[in-house]
């Protein structure tokens, strides 16, 4: 929620949910616009503050105007030369955009929201597309305005694997294929991922969320359909299936590793800390997980496969206790990977050691 915005009596307050650019890095598009995202009694609100003329009424100075003003200084601080400083600003700006467009969209959304809020979200199908309005945010008299968009159709959020890229993927036809109001969510696993249930059986889900995110999906797609046709066992996910929307498949279905810790990071500190005991990472464990890890890393260098992401919050220790290797997105969190090794086969080595490392193993 951003501050400052408020229920009134026993009225919920308006939840803040995200923003996104729109436009950016759109050679035909000189500035960028930004959406905001609200939540409230269950509706969605997405509250634009635009920079794009066409978007704007006529003989509106943006340049004069109180979100034009951040608006720009935001696309100014979006080209050339990063810094630190750069980034500081500009985050000072979302934070103040979304306030201000919060502050100024509130008594709309209390018009158009239920009184009685929505039930949560229930299906993928009902959190990727719930009912929600657009409203737009422009200067008056000194002070910010609001009004209801009835003709404007946002972005999709949740862009489909392109057709393109699914033929190229030359998907096994026995690859089942659930629908999204099939997929009811249980627990977040972190953004856009979830435990799911599928007709009683427990996977993971993972959704496509930006137009930069799909490739990376995409990509996942084809590594877990190499490990199904590979011919050793791997320690990895299984590829379930994959989701599909009436926009396409926006999610992959993998097998849910049942666990008794979050991950080998969080298992290694709590056993540090005393709250596991030190049997549940013995040193006869760790030499286990370390000869899986690597025996698993050789294992997808074969496939010709790379694992991107090497972390120890990337291994998962199951109810057997074998070390499970998870996420194959491309990733990379600093680190781990020198950024100039990222993508390589020495970026993977260069994660191994410091993974073996942290197991006392050679």
């Amino acid at each position: 929620m951003a501050d400052g915005i408020d229920g009134t009596g026993s009225q919920p307050s308006p939840q803040y949910t995200g923003q996104r650019y729109l436009g950016h890095g759109d050679p035909n598009q000189e500035f960028m616009s930004i959406m905001t995202h609200y939540s409230y009694n269950g509706v969605m609100f997405y509250l634009l503050t635009s920079a794009v003329e066409e978007e704007l009424p006529i003989g509106y100075d943006l340049e004069t105007t109180i979100e034009g003003k951040l608006l720009l200084e935001l696309n100014d601080l979006s080209w050339g030369t990063q810094s630190v400083e750069k980034h500081v600003r500009a985050a000072q700006i979302r934070r103040e955009l979304a306030q201000l467009s919060g502050d100024a969209c509130f008594p709309l959304m209390q018009e158009l929201a239920p009184v009685t809020p929505l039930p949560e979200a229930r299906t993928l199908q009902e959190y990727l597309y719930p009912t929600a309005y657009t409203l737009q945010v422009l200067s008056k008299d000194d002070k910010l305005v609001a009004h209801r968009l009835h003709d404007y159709t946002p972005p999709d959020e949740y862009l489909p694997i392109p057709d393109e890229e699914l033929k190229d993927l030359d998907l096994e036809e026995d690859i089942p294929v659930f629908n999204a109001s099939q997929v009811v969510l249980g627990e977040v696993l972190k953004h856009m991922v979830w435990k799911v249930d599928i007709d009683g059986e427990v996977m993971v889900c993972k959704v496509t969320f930006t137009n930069n995110f799909w490739n990376s999906l995409s990509d996942e797609l084809a590594i877990y359909q190499k490990f199904r046709r590979a011919e050793d066992e791997l320690l990895v996910p299984k590829l379930k299936g994959i989701v599909k929307s009436h926009t396409g498949v926006v999610g992959i279905l993998l097998s849910y590793v049942s666990k008794k810790h979050h991950n080998l990071r969080v298992l290694l500190q709590d056993v540090g800390d005393g709250i596991v005991p030190e049997a549940a990472a013995s040193p006869a464990l760790k030499k286990k997980w370390a000869g899986q890890i690597k025996h698993t890393v050789s294992q997808l260098h074969g496939l010709g496969i790379l694992w991107g992401d090497v972390k120890t919050d990337n291994v998962l220790i199951d109810d057997n206790d074998d070390a499970i290797i998870v996420d194959f997105g491309g990733l990379n969190t600093v680190g781990w990977i020198d950024a100039d090794k990222h993508g390589t086969v020495k970026g993977d080595m260069q994660g191994l050691e410091k993974i073996l490392e942290v197991l006392g193993a050679e």
